[in-house]
């Protein structure tokens, strides 16, 4: 496929360097644009955050202006899924919207072995929404990010028991993951990162004594936040109040990793999983219009919302 403007794929040594012009241009009048380019509230939160990004799971491309960048696109993904989460596109002015066509054209075509591309641009920003609906990306629904203030706790280990709920063992690994790919078949955790989550420092791993639910958190040290993936309780044991012994858990975790927050994503058609998060003291701060494009989705497994 032809450009018309020059476009410039990154190498991974230049992206820090990127942190400026995202940190400018993500940001309007104190609304995020794109909810995948929003990584902390300064700077060099921004340039920490791009430096630790692995070569193969992600990629930036951008056309140079005579006063430096003019627009920027990047993802970060990952082969085995053969999947993408988009970043972007931003522009330095209004008048460069022609060119973010091209660099997404140049993105999916370098990326050839993909079939799944996801966006998730602010609700509210209307161009960038309407940039993925022209683009022929279709709608998979709301998603909303929210937050739950840590207040201080002194630095002591989580106990081995907290109510129904306890760290996992290795022994549990097995039914874990079959909660899990039960409940989430298109999870961007693969079965080795549960594995390696197990023993890490600044990972947690919970489960109910029954192994009816689990949780995966991570603690975000630049963010001064942990981030919760996943909560899954099956179908079977809901109900119980496991959730919330969860959740109560992996916050009790957070305040032990120091931390100020924790954040979570969800889609807004889940209504329970909203009412359980806002029972545990999360609330909305944000919320993305999830976009996607598939090519060729009979050559690799389905990957639903």
């Amino acid at each position: 496929m032809t450009h018309a403007v020059p476009i410039t794929r990154l190498e991974p040594s230049e992206w820090p360097a990127l942190a400026a012009f995202i940190h400018r241009h993500n940001r309007v009048g104190g609304r995020i644009r794109c909810l995948h380019f929003d990584q902390g509230e300064t700077l060099a939160l921004h340039a920490q955050e791009l430096a630790a990004l692995q070569p193969d799971e992600a990629a930036f491309w951008c056309v140079y202006g005579t006063d430096g960048i003019a627009a920027l696109i990047g993802c970060e993904l990952d082969p085995a899924l053969r999947r993408a989460w988009l970043r972007g596109p931003l522009t330095a002015g209004d008048d460069d919207a022609h060119l973010t066509r091209p660099l997404l054209e140049r993105l999916e075509t370098e990326l050839d072995t993909l079939t799944t591309f996801d966006a998730f641009p602010a609700q509210d920003d209307e161009p960038l929404n309407a940039f993925y609906r022209d683009a022929g990306y279709r709608p998979m629904g709301v998603h909303r990010v929210l937050q739950a203030a840590l207040a201080p706790l002194a630095d002591t280990p989580l106990p081995a028991s907290h109510g129904s709920v306890r760290r996992a063992t290795p022994a549990d690994l097995a039914p874990l993951l079959a909660v899990h790919q039960a409940l989430f078949p298109s999870s961007y955790l693969k079965d080795s990162d549960f594995e390696r989550a197990l023993s890490a420092e600044d990972r947690c791993v919970l489960v109910t004594n029954d192994l009816a639910g689990y949780l995966h958190a991570k603690d975000d040290p630049e963010q001064d936040e942990v981030y919760i993936d996943y909560v899954g309780v099956a179908e079977r044991a809901r109900g119980q109040g496991l959730g919330h012994a969860l959740l109560t858990a992996a916050l009790a975790w957070g305040r032990t990793r120091g931390r100020r927050q924790a954040s979570l994503t969800v889609r807004e058609d889940r209504a329970a999983a909203l009412r359980l998060y806002e029972l545990a003291g999360f609330r909305q701060v944000s919320a993305g219009a999830h976009w996607r494009k598939e090519v060729n989705p009979t050559e690799a497994p389905a990957v639903p919302g």
